[in-house]
Parts: structure tokens; sequence; C-alpha cells
């Protein structure tokens, strides 16, 4: 295990033609945002990658708060928009890598693909989170058409697991579609193993609902006395006020005061901090895609409990590298998170085992590595970009 790891961390030139010129790739992402949609666009600019690609960022993070006025949000945009305009005029990239999910966000990704398309670049979407399927799924009528019809203008869209993009396939010829799984940075040790209590429970993910991490309080509420006095779980997040005061009041009435914290958002650097520390993680999500807090821990040689959601049972093998329950299942929750808490053994077995799992599949070579593939392939085929399918022709079909 050490030898494979210290490989990853080393590699430097796998998959790579070093006689290859360096071409330019404009990036559309919210680079300065917390969370791993912005934290896979930072990634986009390290590494061989960027020594293959000129990577030129456009941050479209939201800069207004959330009850801003039509107007602000409209003319905030089209800000957004006249810049892409300008940097495809002034860098003329070879394609646009376009980061997206689903819901509000793709709505607003779809003028971003049209300008790409209509300007004659190659775009390439990449798909986050993991409830397109049922933002597409749940769509009718004319606006169903248009989200295809966008869809269908970009050369390749780009998803997190082969379970997405089964479902992706219903909508969208094979040939265009892609698993570019997520990655981490390997830590050249993984955790510190420590003699003294108490034993660390790290959360690391928003407060939403979504996320669930009030299963993990909950959880937590029904461990025995005498495990829940050596217990510490940690939940690094952010989250609307709202989402705090409900928490914080279920850690109240649950009597978990002295057990459970609120961190809010922490630096990345300092995340790495608690994860060194930390015994166990937990994602009790009911949706994901392939969330990079499963992989950081991972990667940090913990174990860990996560929901069988999005591309999680791709990633990790129950009772292996983690252990998968069944998403609000609290009481198979508190089971698990009893025995990983009990048993230090199973905690070092399982833990090397994740750490094994996530260098050798999802280390960030392995994600460069993959994106320079499809990004070759779109600038080695032409300039001819795809016709989409007149709104009437387009299958509404995505289950």
């Amino acid at each position: 295990m050490i030898d494979l790891c210290s490989r990853v961390v080393g590699l430097n030139s796998g998959g790579y033609d070093n006689s290859e010129v360096v071409r330019t790739v404009l990036v559309v992402g919210p680079f300065s945002a917390c969370g791993g949609m912005g934290a896979v666009c930072r990634q986009m600019q390290s590494g061989e990658l960027a020594h293959r690609w000129r990577v030129i960022p456009l941050d479209n993070t939201k800069s207004t708060s959330t009850d801003r006025s039509l107007f602000t949000a409209v003319t905030t945009h089209l800000v957004l928009l006249l810049r892409l305009i300008g940097a495809i005029a002034r860098h003329r990239p070879t394609l646009v890598h376009i980061h997206t999910c689903s819901y509000q966000t793709f709505y607003r990704s779809m003028p971003d693909i049209l300008i790409g398309w209509a300007f004659l670049r190659p775009v390439v979407l990449h798909i986050h989170g993991g409830h397109f399927h049922r933002f597409v799924g749940e769509l009718v009528g004319l606006r169903k058409k248009l989200v295809l019809l966008h869809l269908r203008m970009c050369r390749r869209a780009l998803v997190l697991g082969e379970v997405w993009k089964e479902r992706l396939e219903a909508v969208l010829p094979r040939e265009r579609v892609r698993v570019v799984p997520n990655a981490v940075a390997i830590p050249e040790r993984s955790r510190t193993t420590r003699r003294h209590k108490p034993l660390r429970v790290i959360y690391i993910g928003d407060l939403s609902a979504d996320k669930a991490p009030e299963d993990l309080i909950e959880a937590v509420a029904r461990l025995s006395p005498g495990l829940r006095r050596r217990v510490c779980v940690e939940l690094i997040g952010g989250g609307t006020p709202q989402r705090s005061v409900l928490l914080e009041h279920l850690i109240d009435s649950r009597g978990l005061r002295s057990n459970v914290r609120l961190l809010g958002q922490v630096a990345p650097d300092q995340v790495a901090g608690h994860l060194r520390l930390a015994d166990v993680h937990v994602l009790p999500s009911h949706g994901e895609g392939l969330p990079l807090a499963l992989l950081e821990a991972m990667a940090w040689g913990l174990p860990s409990i996560v929901s069988g959601v999005g591309a999680i049972p791709e990633v990790v093998t129950d009772g292996v590298e983690a252990f998968i329950t069944e998403p609000g299942n609290i009481e198979v929750l508190a089971q698990r998170l009893t025995r990983l808490l009990s048993d230090a053994g199973l905690r070092a077995v399982m833990g090397r085992s994740a750490r094994e799992r996530v260098c050798e599949a999802f280390a960030l070579p392995q994600f460069h590595a993959a994106l320079h593939r499809v990004w070759s392939e779109i600038a080695t085929g032409g300039a001819t970009l795809p016709t989409p399918d007149p709104p009437d022709r387009i299958s509404v079909s995505f289950r």
C-alpha cells in the first residue's frame, strides 16, 4: 500500500505525450467558491495538465446575496456573459469547458453553452451533483426540450460515475458521454494514530437537508451512554442561518452539547488538519454525485460510513473501505458507528483499504490524465460542431 501511494503521489507524466503543443481551454466555473465544484475547478489549474494546456479560468461564483433583486440578478449575469464573449474573442480557446449541475445552475449555464456553440468553440459540459437525472426527469414540454437542446450542443458531457453515464445516454449519443470521476491530492502520510481519547467523528459538507447531518446527530444520540461519553463529533461546512439554528436546537434537545460541535466553513488546509486527527468519517447524504469529502477522508486513511447514493457504491465496497447504509436509516447508521468506534483494529484495516483504493483510482494524476484525453480527443477531431436536433425531434424520456 505504501509503495502504491508513493507512486501515485509522485506520478507526473502518465498518459501524456511530451511532443504535444500547448492548447488553450477556457474553463467556466465557480473557482472561488467553497464546496466540491469549486475545488474541482481549481484542480484543473494544477499538475501535469497545466503544463499541457493553457487553462484560462472564468470565475462565475455568485457574488450577490440570495435576496438580490431581479434587476441585480439579470445585470450580474449579463456581465458574466459579456466576460465570456470577451474571453473567447481574446484567447480563441480550443474548447470551452463549463461546470454545471441541476436546476437553477443549469439554467444559468444554458447561455454559456449557446455562446460557446455560436462562436464555433466545442463545449465540454462537466455535470456535478447527484440530482441531474431528477432535474431532467421532472421537466415537461418546451422547458424540457430546451434543456435537451442545449445538452446536444455540447461536444462532450462529463459525469462523475457509471450510474450517471447510463442515465445521460438516454438523451445523448453514447460517444459524447464520458466518465471523469472526482479526485483528490494524496497526503504523503495517512492520519495520525492517537492513543488518547476522545474518539473523533468527522462530517464534511454543507448543512443542507440533502446532506442530512441531522441523521448523524440522531445516530450519536442512540449510542450507548458509555460510548457516547468518549465521542466528539465535528460538523464542518456552511449552511443557511435557519439550518444552523435547527441543528443547534437538535443538538441541545438530544443532550449532545458536549459531544457535537458545528465548526462552520473551514479553510481547505485546516480541513486536512481535522481529517488527520479523526477516527471515523460519516456522510449520511440522501443524494450525492461523487463527494470529494469521501475521497479526502479515504486519502487520509479514514474508514467511512456513507449512504449508498450516486456514484458512492462505485468507489467503496461495503465492509471493505466503508460501511454503506440506506439513506435515512438512523438505526443502522448508529449500529455501524458503534462497531467502528468500538474496534480500533477494524478502523485500521478499513482505513488502509480506503487509502489504497483512492490511490489506485481517484488521485489527481488520474483525473488530469482523463481530462487530457477528453480535451485531446476534441482538439484533434476538427472544428465541426454537433448539430442539435430541432426541439420537436428530441426524445423527452429520461428515466
